[in-house]
Protein backbone atom coordinates (compact mmCIF):
# COMPACT_ATOMS: atom_id res chain seq x y z
CA UNK A 1 0.00 0.00 0.00
CA UNK A 2 3.03 2.18 0.27
CA UNK A 3 5.34 3.49 -2.84
CA UNK A 4 9.55 2.83 -2.18
CA UNK A 5 9.71 7.27 -1.69
CA UNK A 6 7.50 7.17 1.26
CA UNK A 7 9.90 4.50 3.16
CA UNK A 8 13.12 5.60 1.28
CA UNK A 9 15.45 8.38 3.57
CA UNK A 10 14.34 11.77 2.98
CA UNK A 11 18.41 12.24 2.29
CA UNK A 12 18.70 9.49 -0.22
CA UNK A 13 15.50 10.20 -1.97
CA UNK A 14 16.46 12.54 -4.58
CA UNK A 15 19.51 10.60 -6.00
CA UNK A 16 17.07 8.02 -6.51
CA UNK A 17 14.55 9.55 -7.76
CA UNK A 18 17.22 10.89 -10.46
CA UNK A 19 18.80 7.55 -11.21
CA UNK A 20 14.95 6.20 -11.57
CA UNK A 21 14.65 9.04 -14.64
CA UNK A 22 17.49 8.35 -16.40
CA UNK A 23 16.93 4.48 -16.38
CA UNK A 24 12.72 5.27 -18.03
CA UNK A 25 14.17 7.83 -20.09
CA UNK A 26 17.20 4.92 -21.19
CA UNK A 27 20.01 6.93 -20.65
CA UNK A 28 21.64 3.97 -17.78
CA UNK A 29 20.14 0.35 -18.35
CA UNK A 30 20.30 -0.18 -14.80
CA UNK A 31 22.03 0.85 -11.62
CA UNK A 32 23.52 0.49 -8.50
CA UNK A 33 22.58 2.42 -5.26
CA UNK A 34 23.46 2.16 -1.01
CA UNK A 35 20.70 3.64 0.29
CA UNK A 36 18.78 4.32 3.32
CA UNK A 37 15.38 2.84 3.89
CA UNK A 38 12.91 3.47 6.96
CA UNK A 39 11.35 0.68 8.91
CA UNK A 40 7.88 1.35 10.41
CA UNK A 41 9.60 2.44 13.50
CA UNK A 42 11.80 5.12 12.19
CA UNK A 43 14.88 3.29 12.56
CA UNK A 44 16.87 3.12 9.06
CA UNK A 45 18.29 0.44 7.29
CA UNK A 46 21.81 0.54 4.82
CA UNK A 47 21.09 -1.27 1.82
CA UNK A 48 22.26 -2.25 -1.78
CA UNK A 49 19.40 -1.67 -4.50
CA UNK A 50 20.39 -2.94 -8.32
CA UNK A 51 17.55 -1.78 -10.30
CA UNK A 52 16.76 -2.81 -13.53
CA UNK A 53 13.07 -1.64 -16.41
CA UNK A 54 11.11 -4.44 -17.67
CA UNK A 55 10.30 -2.74 -20.85
CA UNK A 56 7.30 -4.51 -23.63
CA UNK A 57 7.81 -4.87 -26.66
CA UNK A 58 7.09 -1.50 -28.51
CA UNK A 59 10.08 -0.42 -25.53
CA UNK A 60 7.70 1.58 -22.93
CA UNK A 61 8.41 0.84 -19.21
CA UNK A 62 6.28 -2.10 -17.83
CA UNK A 63 7.99 -2.41 -14.64
CA UNK A 64 11.31 -1.94 -12.48
CA UNK A 65 13.04 -5.55 -10.90
CA UNK A 66 14.54 -4.49 -7.80
CA UNK A 67 16.99 -6.63 -5.94
CA UNK A 68 17.55 -5.11 -2.38
CA UNK A 69 20.41 -6.64 -0.02
CA UNK A 70 20.81 -5.98 3.34
CA UNK A 71 24.11 -4.03 4.28
CA UNK A 72 24.23 -4.64 7.62
CA UNK A 73 25.08 -8.32 7.89
CA UNK A 74 27.82 -7.35 5.17
CA UNK A 75 29.14 -4.82 6.88
CA UNK A 76 28.89 -6.49 10.78
CA UNK A 77 30.89 -9.29 9.24
CA UNK A 78 33.76 -6.85 7.46
CA UNK A 79 34.20 -4.70 10.65
CA UNK A 80 34.49 -8.15 12.50
CA UNK A 81 37.32 -9.06 10.02
CA UNK A 82 39.05 -6.33 10.26
CA UNK A 83 39.20 -6.02 13.65
CA UNK A 84 40.63 -9.40 13.75
CA UNK A 85 42.86 -8.59 10.85
CA UNK A 86 44.18 -5.73 13.03
CA UNK A 87 44.48 -6.95 16.32
CA UNK A 88 46.76 -10.39 14.97
CA UNK A 89 50.17 -10.19 16.33
CA UNK A 90 51.69 -11.61 13.31
CA UNK A 91 52.42 -10.11 9.78
CA UNK A 92 49.46 -10.07 7.78
CA UNK A 93 49.58 -8.73 4.07
CA UNK A 94 48.28 -9.58 0.91
CA UNK A 95 50.12 -8.00 -2.01
CA UNK A 96 49.65 -7.30 -5.61
CA UNK A 97 51.56 -7.12 -8.75
CA UNK A 98 55.22 -6.65 -8.15
CA UNK A 99 54.80 -7.18 -4.97
CA UNK A 100 53.04 -4.02 -3.82
CA UNK A 101 51.40 -4.21 -0.66
CA UNK A 102 47.72 -3.81 -0.99
CA UNK A 103 47.06 -4.28 2.33
CA UNK A 104 49.05 -4.80 5.62
CA UNK A 105 48.04 -5.05 9.70
CA UNK A 106 50.04 -3.07 12.24
CA UNK A 107 51.82 -5.82 13.15
CA UNK A 108 54.21 -5.11 10.45
CA UNK A 109 54.56 -1.16 12.12
CA UNK A 110 55.56 -2.68 15.36
CA UNK A 111 57.70 -5.79 13.93
CA UNK A 112 59.07 -3.52 11.51
CA UNK A 113 59.37 -0.29 12.95
CA UNK A 114 58.43 1.33 9.12
CA UNK A 115 55.03 3.71 9.71
CA UNK A 116 52.39 2.33 7.38
CA UNK A 117 53.10 5.24 4.74
CA UNK A 118 56.41 4.11 4.58
CA UNK A 119 55.67 0.47 4.09
CA UNK A 120 53.24 1.47 1.37
CA UNK A 121 55.88 3.40 -0.58
CA UNK A 122 57.77 0.14 -0.92
CA UNK A 123 57.31 -3.41 -2.06
CA UNK A 124 58.04 -6.63 -0.22
CA UNK A 125 61.18 -7.25 -2.03
CA UNK A 126 62.62 -3.89 -0.74
CA UNK A 127 62.02 -5.12 2.55
CA UNK A 128 64.46 -8.22 1.89
CA UNK A 129 68.50 -8.45 0.82
CA UNK A 130 69.77 -8.26 -1.86
CA UNK A 131 72.17 -11.12 -1.79
CA UNK A 132 69.02 -13.05 -1.08
CA UNK A 133 67.34 -12.44 -4.51
CA UNK A 134 67.39 -15.62 -6.22
CA UNK A 135 65.98 -17.24 -2.80
CA UNK A 136 63.07 -14.53 -3.03
CA UNK A 137 62.91 -15.21 -7.28
CA UNK A 138 62.38 -19.06 -6.74
CA UNK A 139 59.57 -17.91 -3.76
CA UNK A 140 58.06 -16.14 -6.63
CA UNK A 141 57.80 -18.57 -8.97
CA UNK A 142 56.39 -21.42 -6.62
CA UNK A 143 53.84 -18.81 -5.82
CA UNK A 144 53.21 -17.85 -9.50
CA UNK A 145 52.27 -21.90 -10.30
CA UNK A 146 49.90 -21.76 -7.65
CA UNK A 147 51.87 -23.86 -5.26
CA UNK A 148 51.77 -22.92 -1.39
CA UNK A 149 55.15 -22.02 0.49
CA UNK A 150 55.10 -22.72 4.31
CA UNK A 151 57.36 -22.10 6.76
CA UNK A 152 60.00 -20.35 4.36
CA UNK A 153 62.50 -17.97 6.64
CA UNK A 154 63.38 -14.76 5.09
CA UNK A 155 64.78 -11.85 6.43
CA UNK A 156 63.28 -8.36 6.74
CA UNK A 157 64.80 -5.08 7.12
CA UNK A 158 64.01 -3.15 10.17
CA UNK A 159 63.76 0.79 10.18
CA UNK A 160 66.81 0.68 12.77
CA UNK A 161 68.95 -0.81 9.84
CA UNK A 162 69.02 -4.53 11.32
CA UNK A 163 67.37 -7.43 10.21
CA UNK A 164 64.49 -9.57 11.29
CA UNK A 165 63.93 -13.41 10.62
CA UNK A 166 60.26 -13.81 9.78
CA UNK A 167 58.68 -17.64 8.80
CA UNK A 168 56.18 -17.27 6.45
CA UNK A 169 53.45 -18.74 4.78
CA UNK A 170 51.76 -17.47 1.47
CA UNK A 171 49.46 -18.78 -1.15
CA UNK A 172 48.48 -17.34 -4.50
CA UNK A 173 44.75 -16.42 -5.01
CA UNK A 174 42.89 -16.70 -8.72
CA UNK A 175 42.93 -12.92 -9.14
CA UNK A 176 47.08 -12.78 -8.76
CA UNK A 177 47.26 -11.51 -5.25
CA UNK A 178 49.03 -13.59 -2.92
CA UNK A 179 48.20 -14.11 0.63
CA UNK A 180 51.27 -14.10 3.42
CA UNK A 181 51.05 -14.68 7.12
CA UNK A 182 54.28 -14.07 8.51
CA UNK A 183 55.75 -14.25 12.47
CA UNK A 184 58.66 -12.55 13.84
CA UNK A 185 60.94 -15.85 14.55
CA UNK A 186 64.44 -13.62 15.11
CA UNK A 187 64.48 -14.88 18.86
CA UNK A 188 64.53 -18.39 17.85
CA UNK A 189 66.34 -18.06 15.01
CA UNK A 190 69.78 -16.54 17.35
CA UNK A 191 69.18 -19.48 19.95
CA UNK A 192 69.58 -21.92 17.08
CA UNK A 193 72.61 -20.12 15.29
CA UNK A 194 73.82 -20.20 18.96
CA UNK A 195 73.36 -23.87 19.55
Amino acid sequence: AIDFQRITHPDDLGGDLALVQRLVAGEIPAYDLEKRYLRKDGATVRVLLTVTLARDAAGAPRFFIAPIQALEPRRRAESELESFFETSPDLLAILGEGGRFVRLNRAWETTLGFTRAELDARTIVDLLPPEDASRNHALALALHRGETVRAARYRFRHAAGHWVWVEWNASRHGDGQIFCVGRDVTERKTLEQAL
